[in-house]
């Protein structure tokens, strides 16, 4: 079903979130045990992306529908490791909850933050599956407009709150949350571009780029978070 040089591409994914979970591996003993959180979160991102791309390169995660190939494996991992991703710089974020009322703020919000995150992944499923042009673009815009709520509640909601945090891990919260972001913004346009939307760069493009996109937002991202933490307050991070 795929090509020689689409296959080397999710080869190449699933090598990079396999150097990514060593790296990763390597902070374990860096970080205090009640602060080994960040080193699992990083963790679980990595090995269910490089798990999705060897399902992907191996054919079990790939379907022909409607005339078009899709990776419905990528969903499956994005729909798990973004909110992980999110939740990965909410503890950056966060300070500690100092009574109930605090909590159920926090609690509120991040749940607020998971579920959009959680509906831009399916309903951007949904658009890749959907047969009629007119569901592609409802369902497009529709995961666009979670993804704007996510970007407001990240820099507007949380961002207010990270701000009694230490300036340091403010900037940490910050330049991490850039980072992600502006990854992140490059997802849709290559959807958009791609096999799902209006196919103007082959298959083996759009794959070659989610490819350097999901290495760099989940195996780099991780091993960035981790060694920001580090900086700011050693094997104390919290």
């Amino acid at each position: 079903m795929l090509d020689s040089a689409t296959s080397t591409w999710l080869w190449l994914g699933f090598a990079g979130m396999s150097v990514g979970t060593l790296a990763i591996l390597t902070y374990w003993s860096k970080f205090k045990p009640e602060h080994r959180y960040h080193v699992i979160l990083a963790l679980m991102v990595t090995t269910i992306a490089g798990a999705a791309y060897y399902a992907m390169v191996s054919g079990q995660g790939v379907i022909m529908f409607n005339g078009k190939t899709i990776f419905f494996a990528r969903y499956l991992d994005w729909v798990l490791t973004t909110p992980l991703l999110l939740l990965s710089l909410i503890t950056v974020a966060l300070p500690e909850a100092k009574d109930t009322n605090n909590s159920r703020q926090r609690m509120g919000l991040i749940g607020a933050i998971l579920f959009a995150d959680v509906s831009m992944i399916i309903t951007g499923a949904i658009a890749n599956f959907s047969a009629n042009q007119q569901d592609v673009v409802v369902w497009y815009i529709a995961s666009c407009l979670w993804f704007g709520v996510i970007v407001y509640l990240m820099f507007v909601e949380v961002r207010a709150l990270a701000q009694s945090q230490s300036k340091d891990l403010n900037k940490v919260y910050i330049s991490l949350l850039l980072l992600l972001s502006s990854l992140w913004f490059f997802y849709p346009i290559v959807w958009l571009l791609g096999n799902s939307g209006f196919a103007v760069v082959d298959l083996t493009t759009e794959v070659a780029v989610y490819a350097v996109l999901d290495v760099t937002a989940k195996a780099v991202f991780g091993t960035l978070t981790l060694s920001k933490l580090l900086k700011v307050k050693g094997s104390n991070s919290r």
